[in-house]
């Protein structure tokens, strides 16, 4: 015999749903700056003008700097 889940239970998993998959890309997109410009660093950087490297910098900092804002407010929420 199982037991069928209520109307809440669905809508709770759905709203969960949801909401890590809203989390997971506000995480993805600084994550792929951050890797994409320290891969063209790693690879081109001897093809760079130094403003070029210096952008590539300064986009991965923005970048991390977000991550660790978005971080520190889901830690936040997640307290008791």
């Amino acid at each position: 015999m199982s037991i069928e889940p209520t109307d809440f239970e669905k809508e709770c998993a759905q709203l969960r749903a949801k909401v890590f998959s809203s989390v997971a890309h506000d995480l993805k997109t600084p994550l792929a700056c951050i890797i994409g410009s320290l891969q063209t660093l790693d690879q081109m950087s001897d093809k760079l003008s130094p403003e070029q490297r210096d952008t590539l910098i300064k986009t991965a900092l923005t970048e991390a700097h977000r991550l660790d804002v978005l971080f520190a407010a889901m830690l936040d929420k997640a307290k008791p």
